[in-house]
Protein backbone atom coordinates (compact mmCIF):
# COMPACT_ATOMS: atom_id res chain seq x y z
CA UNK A 1 0.00 0.00 0.00
CA UNK A 2 1.16 3.50 -1.23
CA UNK A 3 0.95 6.29 1.17
CA UNK A 4 1.70 9.49 1.33
CA UNK A 5 3.66 11.34 4.02
CA UNK A 6 5.13 14.91 3.72
CA UNK A 7 7.34 15.53 7.18
CA UNK A 8 10.92 17.08 7.54
CA UNK A 9 14.65 16.06 8.26
CA UNK A 10 16.78 17.70 10.03
CA UNK A 11 20.34 17.53 8.73
CA UNK A 12 22.94 19.23 10.56
CA UNK A 13 26.09 20.07 9.06
CA UNK A 14 28.77 22.83 11.19
CA UNK A 15 26.45 24.95 13.05
CA UNK A 16 23.95 24.86 9.89
CA UNK A 17 20.62 23.14 10.08
CA UNK A 18 18.73 22.39 6.69
CA UNK A 19 15.24 21.23 6.43
CA UNK A 20 15.37 18.41 4.14
CA UNK A 21 11.84 17.06 2.68
CA UNK A 22 11.04 13.39 1.79
CA UNK A 23 10.21 12.29 -1.78
CA UNK A 24 6.43 11.01 -1.96
CA UNK A 25 7.46 7.43 -2.38
CA UNK A 26 8.52 5.20 0.03
CA UNK A 27 9.68 3.17 -3.06
CA UNK A 28 13.65 2.08 -1.76
CA UNK A 29 14.56 2.00 -5.43
CA UNK A 30 14.93 5.94 -5.79
CA UNK A 31 18.46 6.91 -6.47
CA UNK A 32 20.21 9.06 -3.89
CA UNK A 33 20.95 12.05 -3.66
CA UNK A 34 23.22 15.15 -2.67
CA UNK A 35 21.14 16.98 -0.72
CA UNK A 36 23.62 19.79 0.09
CA UNK A 37 25.43 22.28 -2.05
CA UNK A 38 27.63 24.72 0.06
CA UNK A 39 28.15 28.17 -1.43
CA UNK A 40 29.91 31.27 -0.44
CA UNK A 41 26.21 32.92 1.17
CA UNK A 42 24.56 30.33 0.46
CA UNK A 43 22.90 26.76 -0.13
CA UNK A 44 21.32 25.04 -2.64
CA UNK A 45 19.13 21.70 -1.68
CA UNK A 46 18.31 19.58 -4.99
CA UNK A 47 15.25 17.95 -4.03
CA UNK A 48 14.89 14.05 -4.41
CA UNK A 49 13.23 12.51 -7.51
CA UNK A 50 9.76 11.78 -6.94
CA UNK A 51 8.13 8.81 -8.61
CA UNK A 52 5.44 11.63 -9.92
CA UNK A 53 5.36 14.83 -11.45
CA UNK A 54 2.75 15.36 -8.70
CA UNK A 55 1.95 19.32 -9.25
CA UNK A 56 1.36 19.88 -5.35
CA UNK A 57 5.27 19.03 -4.64
CA UNK A 58 7.34 21.87 -3.66
CA UNK A 59 10.04 23.23 -6.37
CA UNK A 60 12.96 20.91 -6.77
CA UNK A 61 15.66 23.37 -5.49
CA UNK A 62 15.50 26.13 -2.81
CA UNK A 63 17.73 28.63 -1.39
CA UNK A 64 18.22 28.45 2.03
CA UNK A 65 20.22 31.54 3.83
CA UNK A 66 22.40 30.54 6.64
CA UNK A 67 22.22 33.65 9.31
CA UNK A 68 25.03 31.93 11.68
CA UNK A 69 27.03 31.44 8.47
CA UNK A 70 26.92 34.73 7.38
CA UNK A 71 27.24 36.68 11.09
CA UNK A 72 30.95 34.78 11.32
CA UNK A 73 31.68 36.29 7.51
CA UNK A 74 30.70 40.18 8.56
CA UNK A 75 32.37 39.26 11.82
CA UNK A 76 35.82 38.24 10.25
CA UNK A 77 35.03 40.77 7.54
CA UNK A 78 35.15 43.59 10.68
CA UNK A 79 37.93 42.46 12.80
CA UNK A 80 39.68 42.30 8.59
CA UNK A 81 38.71 46.10 7.98
CA UNK A 82 39.88 47.02 12.07
CA UNK A 83 42.80 44.59 12.01
CA UNK A 84 44.65 47.72 14.06
CA UNK A 85 41.58 48.23 16.53
CA UNK A 86 41.49 44.99 17.61
CA UNK A 87 45.06 44.05 18.19
CA UNK A 88 44.95 47.63 19.72
CA UNK A 89 42.60 46.05 22.16
CA UNK A 90 44.54 42.44 22.40
CA UNK A 91 47.47 44.36 23.62
CA UNK A 92 46.05 46.70 26.19
CA UNK A 93 44.57 42.80 27.49
CA UNK A 94 47.88 41.00 26.87
CA UNK A 95 49.83 44.27 28.73
CA UNK A 96 47.64 43.80 31.93
CA UNK A 97 47.70 40.18 32.55
CA UNK A 98 51.13 39.65 31.86
CA UNK A 99 52.33 43.11 34.51
CA UNK A 100 49.87 41.47 36.77
CA UNK A 101 51.87 38.14 36.43
CA UNK A 102 55.46 39.46 36.67
CA UNK A 103 54.43 41.82 39.78
CA UNK A 104 54.57 38.72 41.83
CA UNK A 105 58.32 37.54 40.58
CA UNK A 106 60.19 40.68 41.93
CA UNK A 107 61.87 41.07 39.01
CA UNK A 108 65.79 42.66 38.96
CA UNK A 109 66.34 46.10 37.40
CA UNK A 110 67.58 44.55 34.43
CA UNK A 111 64.50 42.77 33.36
CA UNK A 112 62.72 45.44 33.84
CA UNK A 113 64.85 47.92 31.76
CA UNK A 114 64.66 44.75 29.46
CA UNK A 115 60.50 44.75 29.32
CA UNK A 116 60.36 48.53 29.19
CA UNK A 117 62.31 48.66 26.18
CA UNK A 118 60.16 48.60 23.41
CA UNK A 119 57.37 50.95 24.66
CA UNK A 120 60.05 53.20 24.84
CA UNK A 121 61.03 53.36 21.45
CA UNK A 122 57.83 53.68 20.57
CA UNK A 123 57.32 57.29 22.83
CA UNK A 124 60.18 58.30 21.13
CA UNK A 125 59.12 57.45 17.72
CA UNK A 126 55.90 59.44 19.36
CA UNK A 127 57.65 62.40 19.90
CA UNK A 128 59.71 62.26 17.54
CA UNK A 129 56.38 63.31 15.06
CA UNK A 130 55.37 66.00 17.14
CA UNK A 131 57.05 69.47 15.76
CA UNK A 132 56.30 68.30 12.11
CA UNK A 133 52.71 67.29 12.67
CA UNK A 134 51.62 70.43 14.22
CA UNK A 135 53.37 72.77 12.25
CA UNK A 136 52.16 70.91 8.80
CA UNK A 137 48.82 69.98 9.51
CA UNK A 138 48.36 73.87 10.74
CA UNK A 139 49.81 75.44 7.85
CA UNK A 140 48.07 72.88 5.72
CA UNK A 141 44.54 73.12 6.96
CA UNK A 142 44.46 76.90 7.20
CA UNK A 143 46.12 77.36 3.80
CA UNK A 144 43.66 75.82 2.24
CA UNK A 145 40.64 77.67 3.83
CA UNK A 146 39.54 79.99 0.94
CA UNK A 147 37.88 82.84 2.34
CA UNK A 148 37.33 84.63 -0.65
CA UNK A 149 35.18 81.86 -1.87
CA UNK A 150 33.81 80.54 1.39
CA UNK A 151 32.83 84.05 2.26
CA UNK A 152 30.77 84.69 5.72
CA UNK A 153 29.53 81.18 5.99
CA UNK A 154 33.04 79.52 6.08
CA UNK A 155 34.14 82.53 8.97
CA UNK A 156 30.62 81.89 11.04
CA UNK A 157 31.52 77.58 10.62
CA UNK A 158 35.00 78.23 12.17
CA UNK A 159 34.21 80.88 14.70
CA UNK A 160 31.28 78.52 15.58
CA UNK A 161 33.78 75.50 15.72
CA UNK A 162 36.26 77.31 18.02
CA UNK A 163 33.69 78.39 20.24
CA UNK A 164 32.32 75.02 20.70
CA UNK A 165 35.70 73.47 21.21
CA UNK A 166 36.57 76.14 23.78
CA UNK A 167 33.36 75.65 25.96
CA UNK A 168 34.44 72.10 25.74
CA UNK A 169 37.50 72.89 27.09
CA UNK A 170 36.11 75.14 29.92
CA UNK A 171 33.72 72.32 30.49
CA UNK A 172 36.32 69.52 30.92
CA UNK A 173 38.37 71.64 32.98
CA UNK A 174 35.90 72.24 35.67
CA UNK A 175 35.13 68.94 36.07
CA UNK A 176 38.69 67.50 36.60
CA UNK A 177 39.39 70.51 38.90
CA UNK A 178 36.33 69.35 41.09
CA UNK A 179 36.40 65.39 40.38
CA UNK A 180 40.28 65.47 40.94
CA UNK A 181 40.78 61.97 39.35
CA UNK A 182 44.46 62.07 40.01
CA UNK A 183 46.10 60.56 42.80
CA UNK A 184 49.66 61.50 43.42
CA UNK A 185 50.04 57.91 45.61
CA UNK A 186 49.24 56.25 41.94
CA UNK A 187 53.29 56.61 40.97
CA UNK A 188 55.98 56.54 43.58
CA UNK A 189 58.12 58.81 42.21
CA UNK A 190 56.31 62.37 41.45
CA UNK A 191 56.87 65.65 40.34
CA UNK A 192 56.89 68.00 43.68
CA UNK A 193 55.56 71.07 42.29
CA UNK A 194 57.33 72.54 39.18
CA UNK A 195 55.57 76.48 39.03
CA UNK A 196 57.77 79.00 40.10
CA UNK A 197 56.36 80.18 43.88
CA UNK A 198 58.39 83.73 43.83
CA UNK A 199 56.91 84.60 40.13
CA UNK A 200 54.23 86.46 40.52
CA UNK A 201 50.74 85.78 39.08
CA UNK A 202 50.78 88.93 36.61
CA UNK A 203 54.25 87.73 34.96
CA UNK A 204 52.89 84.65 34.99
CA UNK A 205 50.10 85.93 32.52
CA UNK A 206 53.06 87.71 30.93
CA UNK A 207 54.76 85.27 30.17
CA UNK A 208 51.94 83.77 28.11
CA UNK A 209 51.57 86.45 26.03
CA UNK A 210 55.38 86.29 25.83
CA UNK A 211 55.36 82.71 24.22
CA UNK A 212 52.35 83.50 22.14
CA UNK A 213 55.19 85.68 19.91
CA UNK A 214 58.62 84.17 19.97
CA UNK A 215 61.57 86.03 18.94
CA UNK A 216 62.90 83.49 17.20
CA UNK A 217 60.83 80.07 15.66
CA UNK A 218 64.09 77.78 15.41
CA UNK A 219 64.70 78.49 19.55
CA UNK A 220 60.92 78.14 20.23
CA UNK A 221 61.05 74.36 19.07
CA UNK A 222 63.34 73.53 21.79
CA UNK A 223 63.60 76.56 24.34
CA UNK A 224 60.63 78.68 25.75
CA UNK A 225 60.79 82.40 28.19
CA UNK A 226 60.02 82.66 31.48
CA UNK A 227 60.26 84.96 34.34
CA UNK A 228 63.22 84.73 36.60
CA UNK A 229 62.29 84.18 40.03
CA UNK A 230 64.97 86.61 41.58
CA UNK A 231 63.31 89.73 43.28
CA UNK A 232 64.53 92.85 44.31
CA UNK A 233 65.76 94.18 47.48
CA UNK A 234 64.00 96.82 48.12
CA UNK A 235 60.51 95.82 47.97
CA UNK A 236 60.16 92.29 47.11
CA UNK A 237 58.69 92.73 43.78
CA UNK A 238 59.19 90.80 40.35
CA UNK A 239 62.40 92.80 38.84
CA UNK A 240 60.71 91.40 35.43
CA UNK A 241 63.66 90.18 33.85
CA UNK A 242 63.24 86.98 32.19
CA UNK A 243 65.07 83.61 30.65
CA UNK A 244 65.21 80.85 28.17
CA UNK A 245 64.09 77.13 29.60
CA UNK A 246 64.45 73.98 28.36
CA UNK A 247 61.18 72.89 26.65
CA UNK A 248 58.69 73.39 23.51
CA UNK A 249 56.83 76.52 23.34
CA UNK A 250 54.11 75.00 21.59
CA UNK A 251 52.23 78.28 21.94
CA UNK A 252 54.47 80.29 19.81
CA UNK A 253 54.38 77.15 17.40
CA UNK A 254 50.73 77.05 17.13
CA UNK A 255 50.65 80.70 16.89
CA UNK A 256 53.15 81.35 13.80
CA UNK A 257 51.62 78.40 11.80
CA UNK A 258 48.00 79.55 12.02
CA UNK A 259 48.91 83.37 10.84
CA UNK A 260 51.29 81.96 8.40
CA UNK A 261 48.46 79.18 7.26
CA UNK A 262 45.68 82.22 6.89
CA UNK A 263 48.16 84.49 5.39
CA UNK A 264 48.89 82.13 2.58
CA UNK A 265 45.10 81.61 2.39
CA UNK A 266 44.72 85.43 1.54
CA UNK A 267 47.35 85.12 -0.91
CA UNK A 268 45.21 82.74 -3.19
CA UNK A 269 46.12 81.39 -6.52
CA UNK A 270 49.79 82.51 -6.50
CA UNK A 271 50.42 80.46 -3.17
CA UNK A 272 48.90 77.47 -4.87
CA UNK A 273 52.27 75.19 -5.06
CA UNK A 274 53.62 76.30 -1.91
CA UNK A 275 49.89 75.20 -0.24
CA UNK A 276 50.85 71.91 -2.20
CA UNK A 277 54.52 71.50 -0.40
CA UNK A 278 52.42 71.69 3.25
CA UNK A 279 50.11 69.45 2.09
CA UNK A 280 51.67 66.80 0.70
CA UNK A 281 54.64 66.91 3.94
CA UNK A 282 51.25 66.85 6.01
CA UNK A 283 50.22 63.75 4.24
CA UNK A 284 54.20 62.41 4.26
CA UNK A 285 53.74 62.63 8.28
CA UNK A 286 50.43 60.74 8.58
CA UNK A 287 51.83 57.66 6.58
CA UNK A 288 54.48 57.83 8.73
CA UNK A 289 51.86 57.73 12.37
CA UNK A 290 50.35 55.18 10.48
CA UNK A 291 53.27 53.15 10.31
CA UNK A 292 54.38 54.33 13.39
CA UNK A 293 51.14 52.87 14.87
CA UNK A 294 51.47 49.11 13.40
CA UNK A 295 54.80 48.93 16.22
CA UNK A 296 51.76 50.05 18.72
CA UNK A 297 50.49 47.04 19.84
CA UNK A 298 53.88 45.56 20.88
CA UNK A 299 54.74 48.93 22.43
CA UNK A 300 51.99 49.50 24.79
CA UNK A 301 52.14 45.48 26.00
CA UNK A 302 55.68 47.04 27.15
CA UNK A 303 54.49 50.19 28.24
CA UNK A 304 51.35 48.78 30.52
CA UNK A 305 53.20 45.69 31.78
CA UNK A 306 56.64 47.73 32.39
CA UNK A 307 54.75 50.39 34.58
CA UNK A 308 52.49 47.80 36.45
CA UNK A 309 55.49 46.23 37.48
CA UNK A 310 56.82 49.29 38.94
CA UNK A 311 53.54 50.10 40.45
CA UNK A 312 53.30 49.90 44.35
CA UNK A 313 49.33 50.38 44.89
CA UNK A 314 47.41 48.58 41.52
CA UNK A 315 44.04 49.35 43.19
CA UNK A 316 44.35 52.91 43.51
CA UNK A 317 45.76 53.19 39.90
CA UNK A 318 42.43 51.18 39.07
CA UNK A 319 40.64 53.48 40.59
CA UNK A 320 42.27 56.57 39.35
CA UNK A 321 41.59 55.49 35.99
CA UNK A 322 38.00 54.62 36.71
CA UNK A 323 37.30 58.27 37.77
CA UNK A 324 39.58 59.56 34.42
CA UNK A 325 37.01 57.48 32.52
CA UNK A 326 34.11 58.31 34.25
CA UNK A 327 35.19 62.72 34.47
CA UNK A 328 35.64 62.08 30.61
CA UNK A 329 32.28 60.39 29.70
CA UNK A 330 30.19 63.07 32.06
CA UNK A 331 31.95 66.14 30.33
CA UNK A 332 31.15 64.66 26.57
CA UNK A 333 27.36 63.82 27.72
CA UNK A 334 27.41 67.32 29.36
CA UNK A 335 28.57 68.59 26.12
CA UNK A 336 26.40 66.18 24.10
CA UNK A 337 23.31 66.59 26.04
CA UNK A 338 23.44 70.73 27.18
CA UNK A 339 25.77 72.66 25.78
CA UNK A 340 25.39 72.10 22.04
CA UNK A 341 21.39 71.81 22.02
CA UNK A 342 21.58 75.20 24.24
CA UNK A 343 23.36 76.58 21.70
CA UNK A 344 21.41 75.30 18.78
CA UNK A 345 18.13 76.84 20.61
CA UNK A 346 19.96 80.58 21.19
CA UNK A 347 21.18 80.38 17.26
CA UNK A 348 18.00 79.32 15.72
CA UNK A 349 15.02 79.18 18.38
CA UNK A 350 14.36 75.31 16.56
CA UNK A 351 13.62 72.15 18.34
CA UNK A 352 17.47 70.45 18.33
CA UNK A 353 16.11 66.72 18.98
CA UNK A 354 15.37 66.99 14.95
CA UNK A 355 18.82 67.38 14.54
CA UNK A 356 19.93 65.01 16.74
CA UNK A 357 17.53 62.48 15.17
CA UNK A 358 18.60 62.59 11.87
CA UNK A 359 22.32 62.40 12.87
CA UNK A 360 21.57 58.83 14.65
CA UNK A 361 22.76 57.13 12.08
CA UNK A 362 25.85 58.96 11.50
CA UNK A 363 26.71 58.87 15.12
CA UNK A 364 26.22 55.22 15.61
CA UNK A 365 28.62 55.29 12.39
CA UNK A 366 31.28 57.09 13.82
CA UNK A 367 31.12 54.85 17.10
CA UNK A 368 31.27 51.44 15.46
CA UNK A 369 33.95 53.05 13.35
CA UNK A 370 35.95 55.35 14.99
CA UNK A 371 36.58 57.48 12.23
CA UNK A 372 34.90 60.68 11.08
CA UNK A 373 35.56 59.84 7.66
CA UNK A 374 33.63 57.21 7.31
CA UNK A 375 30.59 58.65 8.68
CA UNK A 376 30.78 61.69 6.10
CA UNK A 377 28.97 60.45 3.50
CA UNK A 378 25.99 58.89 6.00
CA UNK A 379 26.47 62.90 7.40
CA UNK A 380 25.69 64.22 3.99
CA UNK A 381 22.84 62.01 3.08
CA UNK A 382 20.65 62.60 6.14
CA UNK A 383 21.17 66.21 5.93
CA UNK A 384 20.03 66.96 2.42
CA UNK A 385 17.35 64.26 2.39
CA UNK A 386 15.98 64.65 5.97
CA UNK A 387 16.94 68.12 6.78
CA UNK A 388 16.42 69.72 3.17
CA UNK A 389 19.62 71.33 3.83
CA UNK A 390 20.65 72.92 0.69
CA UNK A 391 23.30 70.66 -1.61
CA UNK A 392 26.39 73.78 -1.36
CA UNK A 393 25.51 74.07 2.69
CA UNK A 394 26.30 70.69 3.48
CA UNK A 395 28.95 69.62 1.15
CA UNK A 396 30.97 72.60 2.23
CA UNK A 397 30.42 72.48 6.07
CA UNK A 398 30.40 68.65 6.80
CA UNK A 399 33.72 67.96 4.75
CA UNK A 400 35.24 71.42 6.89
CA UNK A 401 34.09 70.04 9.90
CA UNK A 402 35.12 66.82 9.46
CA UNK A 403 38.60 68.34 9.80
CA UNK A 404 38.68 71.03 12.60
CA UNK A 405 35.56 70.22 14.53
CA UNK A 406 37.09 68.46 17.59
CA UNK A 407 35.24 69.40 20.65
CA UNK A 408 35.41 65.71 22.24
CA UNK A 409 39.29 65.52 21.40
CA UNK A 410 39.84 69.40 23.10
CA UNK A 411 37.77 67.68 26.24
CA UNK A 412 39.21 64.57 26.21
CA UNK A 413 43.01 66.30 26.02
CA UNK A 414 42.24 68.74 28.38
CA UNK A 415 41.32 66.41 30.86
CA UNK A 416 44.58 64.19 30.02
CA UNK A 417 46.84 66.93 30.64
CA UNK A 418 45.25 67.77 34.09
CA UNK A 419 45.24 63.96 35.37
CA UNK A 420 48.51 63.84 34.75
CA UNK A 421 49.53 66.77 36.38
CA UNK A 422 47.32 65.81 39.18
CA UNK A 423 49.29 62.24 39.50
CA UNK A 424 52.10 64.04 39.82
CA UNK A 425 51.07 66.33 42.39
CA UNK A 426 51.62 69.20 40.41
CA UNK A 427 49.59 72.33 41.31
CA UNK A 428 48.64 74.38 38.31
CA UNK A 429 48.40 77.89 38.75
CA UNK A 430 45.83 79.95 36.96
CA UNK A 431 48.35 80.87 34.01
CA UNK A 432 48.75 77.39 33.22
CA UNK A 433 45.21 76.41 33.31
CA UNK A 434 44.69 79.12 30.67
CA UNK A 435 47.69 77.76 28.69
CA UNK A 436 46.43 74.41 28.71
CA UNK A 437 42.60 75.83 27.60
CA UNK A 438 44.44 77.74 24.55
CA UNK A 439 46.87 74.83 23.79
CA UNK A 440 44.61 72.18 23.60
CA UNK A 441 42.22 74.08 22.22
CA UNK A 442 44.38 75.15 19.06
CA UNK A 443 46.38 71.51 19.06
CA UNK A 444 43.22 69.63 18.49
CA UNK A 445 42.02 72.17 15.48
CA UNK A 446 45.00 71.22 14.18
CA UNK A 447 45.56 67.96 14.45
CA UNK A 448 42.08 66.79 13.97
CA UNK A 449 42.90 64.18 11.56
CA UNK A 450 45.38 62.39 13.53
CA UNK A 451 44.74 58.82 14.26
CA UNK A 452 46.25 59.15 17.49
CA UNK A 453 44.62 60.93 20.09
CA UNK A 454 47.78 61.06 22.71
CA UNK A 455 49.51 62.68 20.22
CA UNK A 456 48.42 66.21 20.92
CA UNK A 457 48.13 65.41 24.86
CA UNK A 458 52.00 64.89 24.52
CA UNK A 459 52.46 68.27 22.81
CA UNK A 460 50.32 69.87 25.72
CA UNK A 461 52.62 67.77 28.25
CA UNK A 462 55.62 69.03 26.95
CA UNK A 463 54.54 72.82 26.79
CA UNK A 464 53.82 72.65 30.98
CA UNK A 465 56.96 70.21 31.80
CA UNK A 466 55.39 67.81 32.40
CA UNK A 467 56.57 63.74 31.63
CA UNK A 468 55.16 62.29 28.41
CA UNK A 469 56.15 58.73 30.05
CA UNK A 470 52.68 58.74 32.60
CA UNK A 471 50.63 58.96 28.78
CA UNK A 472 51.37 55.40 29.45
CA UNK A 473 48.35 54.75 32.30
CA UNK A 474 45.77 56.05 29.48
CA UNK A 475 46.16 53.81 26.75
CA UNK A 476 44.36 51.16 28.68
CA UNK A 477 41.15 53.03 28.38
CA UNK A 478 42.30 55.33 25.06
CA UNK A 479 40.51 53.11 22.59
CA UNK A 480 36.80 53.24 24.25
CA UNK A 481 37.07 57.32 24.79
CA UNK A 482 38.16 57.34 21.03
CA UNK A 483 35.33 55.78 19.66
CA UNK A 484 33.30 58.25 21.78
CA UNK A 485 34.68 61.70 21.09
CA UNK A 486 34.44 60.68 17.79
CA UNK A 487 30.69 60.28 17.48
CA UNK A 488 30.03 63.25 19.65
CA UNK A 489 32.56 64.86 17.01
CA UNK A 490 30.16 64.13 14.17
CA UNK A 491 26.99 65.02 15.97
CA UNK A 492 28.77 68.52 16.44
CA UNK A 493 29.09 68.69 12.40
CA UNK A 494 25.43 67.94 12.18
CA UNK A 495 24.41 70.78 14.40
CA UNK A 496 26.65 73.22 12.55
CA UNK A 497 25.07 72.83 9.53
CA UNK A 498 22.22 73.14 10.57
CA UNK A 499 22.62 76.66 11.87
CA UNK A 500 24.94 77.99 9.03
CA UNK A 501 21.62 76.37 7.18
CA UNK A 502 19.01 78.58 9.03
CA UNK A 503 20.88 81.77 8.43
CA UNK A 504 22.41 81.35 4.75
CA UNK A 505 19.75 78.60 3.56
CA UNK A 506 17.12 81.21 2.26
CA UNK A 507 20.01 83.79 1.05
CA UNK A 508 21.57 81.15 -0.40
CA UNK A 509 18.75 79.93 -2.62
CA UNK A 510 18.59 83.58 -4.45
CA UNK A 511 21.62 83.25 -5.80
CA UNK A 512 21.53 80.75 -8.61
CA UNK A 513 24.21 82.33 -11.23
CA UNK A 514 26.60 85.09 -10.72
CA UNK A 515 24.55 87.22 -12.95
CA UNK A 516 21.12 86.42 -11.12
CA UNK A 517 20.60 88.51 -8.17
CA UNK A 518 17.11 87.77 -7.23
CA UNK A 519 14.80 91.06 -6.46
CA UNK A 520 12.53 88.94 -4.35
CA UNK A 521 15.35 88.34 -1.45
CA UNK A 522 16.47 90.56 0.88
CA UNK A 523 20.57 89.48 0.36
CA UNK A 524 23.14 92.74 0.58
CA UNK A 525 25.23 92.87 -1.97
CA UNK A 526 27.95 91.75 0.22
CA UNK A 527 26.57 88.33 1.10
CA UNK A 528 25.77 87.93 -2.00
CA UNK A 529 29.23 88.34 -3.62
CA UNK A 530 30.50 86.01 -0.54
CA UNK A 531 28.03 83.40 -1.78
CA UNK A 532 28.22 83.47 -5.46
CA UNK A 533 31.94 82.11 -4.68
CA UNK A 534 30.96 79.17 -2.89
CA UNK A 535 31.83 76.03 -4.52
CA UNK A 536 31.18 72.74 -3.68
CA UNK A 537 34.45 70.99 -2.37
CA UNK A 538 35.70 67.77 -3.60
CA UNK A 539 35.02 65.39 -1.32
CA UNK A 540 37.64 63.08 -2.88
CA UNK A 541 35.03 60.85 -5.19
CA UNK A 542 32.78 60.05 -1.93
CA UNK A 543 29.90 58.44 -3.53
CA UNK A 544 27.07 60.14 -1.38
CA UNK A 545 24.01 57.58 -2.96
CA UNK A 546 21.49 57.05 -4.93
CA UNK A 547 19.82 59.99 -4.30
CA UNK A 548 22.04 62.23 -5.68
CA UNK A 549 20.33 63.86 -8.95
CA UNK A 550 22.11 65.47 -11.57
CA UNK A 551 21.02 68.79 -11.49
CA UNK A 552 21.29 71.43 -14.45
CA UNK A 553 24.18 73.22 -15.25
CA UNK A 554 22.42 76.84 -13.74
CA UNK A 555 22.42 75.45 -10.18
CA UNK A 556 25.11 74.30 -9.29
CA UNK A 557 27.38 77.34 -7.88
Amino acid sequence: MRWRLLTLYKNYDSRMEVPMPISCSEDPSLPTKKRQVFTDSKMEVPMPISCSEDPSLPIKKRQVFTGLSDLVQKFGFWIKNNILLTMTILSVGIGLVLGIILRQFHLSSTLETVIAFPGQIFMQMLKLLILPLIIFSLISSLAQMDAKKSGRMGIIAVSYYFTTATLATIVSITLVLLIHPGNPKMKENHIANTTHANVSPLNSIFDLIRNMFPDNIVRATFQKIQSSSNSSSSGGDDDGSTEYIWGMNVLGIIVFCSALGISLSQIGEQAKHVVNIFVILERAVMNLIKAVMWFAPVGIISLIAGNLIELDDLSRTAEGLMLYLLTILAGLMIHWLITTPILYIILTRKNPFIVARTMLQAFFTALGTSSSGAALPISINSMETKMKIDKRIARFILPLGNTINVDGNALYEAVAVIFIAQMNNMHLSLPQVITISITTTLASMGTGSVPIGLLPVLLVLNSIGLPVSDVTFLFTVDWLIDRIRTAINVMGDGFTTAIVSHHFGDQLSCIEEETEMSEGCSVNKNDANDMKGLLTPDLNGLEIGCHDKKLKSKNVV
